[in-house]
């Protein structure tokens, strides 16, 4: 997952069912230009991701 900005935090929420509630995965991430990256546990196979200046 890529985020781009410098000055900002962000944090990354992610569902495996859109009609379930978003989950926080991680807070206070810096943008780094040119690009910033955060890793996480890939399982279940299929999971949707959201990223929400703070």
């Amino acid at each position: 997952m890529k985020l781009v900005s410098q000055g900002k935090t962000y944090r990354v929420l992610s569902t495996v069912d859109l009609s379930e509630e978003w989950v926080i995965e991680a807070t206070g991430l810096q943008g780094d230009p040119p690009e910033s990256s955060y890793f996480f546990n890939t399982e279940p196979n299929q999971q949707f991701f959201k990223i929400e200046v703070e």
